[in-house]
């Protein structure tokens, strides 16, 4: 199928291009952190799934595994710049983040893990479109886990809805979304918000200054993105 896709998303980028759709909508940065690279391909691949036209993506490997480079060119050949930056396994994860305040050029940013990945082609669309709509500083979604295990797939029934949660206390909505926001993937987030949040030092915390640097935010309750748990 791989030469079919390809044509398909070929096609879809002159498209973008011809009508300028890029101008349409905010840049969105998607920040992809590398810890190994056996699930690159598939974070990738749902990556550029995506139909929201004006995605910058930037891979920060600390993997330290030689394929990684290799997968990146593969992908560079067909869509073009990615950037790709190489840390140590040791770096603080946190700090990275927080170091792209003032690296990424989307006036959005979504965070994700390389061992994870988005499931359906319209969450970025769907959250910037909503984000725009009610003037909102950040909104999140949920997940669905994958058992690599037994290879299943875990959540429940969703309702599809957006729920205000700018009324919502931090401890409110820990309580109310049990694991959504523990880490920052499926959060889609105004870049800014990263520069005037407090320092944190793990991603819990870092989730929490972002929440009380947005004035207005909001959580869609559907499966943006799965987790894979080992």
């Amino acid at each position: 199928m791989l030469p079919t896709v390809t044509s398909y998303r070929n096609y879809r980028q002159e498209l973008r291009a011809k009508y300028n759709l890029k101008a349409e909508q905010p840049a969105l940065t998607v920040l992809v952190l590398v810890t190994t690279a056996l699930e690159l391909d598939r974070c990738l691949e749902s990556i550029y799934y995506q139909d929201y036209p004006n995605l910058e993506l930037v891979v920060v490997d600390m993997s330290e595994a030689a394929t990684v480079l290799a997968s990146l060119q593969k992908y560079q050949a067909i869509y073009g710049d990615i950037k790709y930056y190489q840390a140590s396994s040791t770096t603080n994860a946190v700090e990275l983040i927080q170091g792209w305040a003032n690296q990424a050029k989307g006036e959005l940013m979504t965070v994700i893990s390389s061992k994870d990945c988005f499931n359906k082609n319209e969450p970025f669309r769907q959250m910037v479109t909503y984000l725009q709509q009610e003037q909102l500083d950040l909104i999140g979604s949920m997940h669905m886990r994958y058992l690599t295990e037994d290879g299943s797939f875990r959540g429940f029934p969703v309702s599809g809805e957006f729920e205000d949660t700018g009324s919502h206390s931090i401890a409110d909505l820990v309580a109310s979304y049990a694991g959504e926001y523990q880490q920052l993937s499926g959060f889609i987030f105004k870049r800014e918000l990263l520069a005037t949040s407090e320092p944190a030092t793990s991603e819990l915390e870092l989730v929490k200054n972002l929440l009380v640097a947005s004035q207005k935010r909001a959580t869609w309750k559907d499966y943006a993105w799965i987790l894979t748990v080992k």
